[in-house]
């Protein structure tokens, strides 16, 4: 993490340009997520820029309360998406 953490964050603000918002869209982002991008940083004596905002879609998908479950894997039969890859890999999602 330590040497991935300046690459990406980098990425983020130097390659979306100055004048971009930084959003960090995760689903579950609250719950897991952000809770361990921000132990990381902790470890490495870095932290999460105050600017940057983390969207969580799990989260949305309770407020709109129209799914049995707000587990990705409801959400993807419900609008359909194929499953290409196992989920739950980077790469793959």
């Amino acid at each position: 993490f330590a040497s991935a953490w300046p690459k990406f964050k980098s990425f983020c603000e130097e390659g979306m340009g100055a004048t971009t918002r930084i959003v960090l869209i995760a689903h579950n982002a609250w719950e897991h997520d952000q809770i361990i991008l921000k132990g990381e940083c902790d470890r490495i004596g870095n932290s999460i820029p105050r600017e940057w905002k983390v969207f969580d879609t799990a989260a949305l998908a309770k407020m709109m309360r129209i799914y049995a479950s707000p587990a990705l894997k409801t959400l993807r039969e419900y609008y359909k998406i194929p499953l290409t890859n196992n989920p739950h890999v980077a790469l793959n999602d």
